[in-house]
């Protein structure tokens, strides 16, 4: 190895403008990756190309000091055959994170359901998901779980579907009954008008009965609109003058 001052002053050199090139490119492709691909995506592609070109600087560099990079890469090679091994998990999990990042079906925003565990993502990493907890908690899950196990996206469509229970006194006319109520909550601006309000009548008792509402609404305030329901329908039993049970499915 020679540590002459020139090649020192040449290496030190070549790792500064490595550097500030790897810098730009980042920058540069940030602001074109962001119109075409996803965050996700664009984020990963960054890191790989920075890290590439610091890489690449960092050889050069080696190289003015007469480094047997063929030695080195041998010696490496063995090294990581046997880090390989050792890391099959690692290595599945960052095939898993590739797997979510190309499919779109998990992206950063969405609210998903793992094991009985809901929450919003944060962020999809190489290796690991990132999840906020509806407690406020933070929940890392290995890229292949999410892959391997049933997974629920709660808001990847535009629209979702909410149950309600309702128990309530007999009317005169089951059938006119919901017709008000289908009229009414058809009124609400969350409400999707696309698909019809479907009843189902579970059981029918001698003073009173028990039904299914079935509503499709907007997801991205299904909260909202969910509240803007039960209290249509609270208003409309109130006309009714009939005591009501509602309950969310």
């Amino acid at each position: 190895m020679n540590f002459s001052l020139i090649n020192s002053l040449v290496a030190l050199g070549i790792i500064v403008i490595g550097i500030l090139v790897a810098l730009v490119f980042r920058w540069y492709l940030q602001k074109k990756l962001e119109k075409r691909l996803t965050k996700q995506i664009g984020t990963l592609i960054n890191k790989i190309i920075f890290y590439g070109i610091v890489a690449i600087t960092l050889v050069s560099a080696l190289k003015q000091f007469g480094v047997d990079l063929t030695t080195l890469l041998g010696a490496a090679g063995i090294v990581g055959i046997a880090i390989g091994f050792a890391a099959k998990t690692t290595l599945s999990n960052m095939i898993s994170g590739f797997l979510l990042l190309l499919d779109k079906s998990m992206v950063v925003g969405n609210y998903i359901t793992i094991n009985n565990t809901t929450g919003k993502i944060e962020s999809v990493d190489l290796l690991t998901t990132y999840v906020r907890t509806v407690n406020n908690k933070l929940l890392r899950i290995p890229n292949e779980n999410l892959v391997t196990h049933n997974v629920i996206n709660t808001n990847f469509y535009p629209t979702r579907r909410i149950t309600i229970e309702i128990n309530t006194a007999k009317t005169e006319n089951i059938l006119d009954f919901f017709e008000a109520l289908k009229n009414t909550c058809m009124q609400l601006e969350l409400v999707d008008k696309k698909h019809d309000i479907s009843f189902v009548i579970n059981t029918i008792y001698d003073q009173s009965f028990i039904f299914t509402m079935r509503v499709f609404v907007q997801t991205k305030q299904i909260t909202k609109a969910r509240n803007s329901i039960l209290q249509t329908i609270s208003q409309v039993c109130d006309k009714q003058k009939t005591k009501t049970w509602i309950r969310l499915k």
